[in-house]
């Protein structure tokens, strides 16, 4: 299943409003939980959305900590 923008950009808003010192300090795993967990208090989500969401949170891993560290040294 190929991801939406919706869906894409609701995992850049979760990841922008979560905490900076969460997102590099958590396991990948935790932090693929946390993110999905988060987009599912905000939209219903099927299984091969959940699946696909997983996949491409696992692949973006540096660039969300890359993410988190340049916003953490720019505060």
């Amino acid at each position: 299943m190929n991801l939406t923008s919706p869906a894409i950009r609701m995992v850049w808003t979760v990841v922008e409003d979560a905490s900076s010192q969460d997102l590099l300090e958590l396991s990948d795993t935790a932090l693929v939980a946390m993110v999905l967990k988060q987009i599912s208090r905000r939209a219903w989500l099927d299984v091969e959305e959940v699946s696909a969401l997983y996949d491409y949170i696992g692949s973006k891993l540096v660039l969300i900590r890359d993410s988190a560290s340049f916003r953490l040294v720019a505060e």
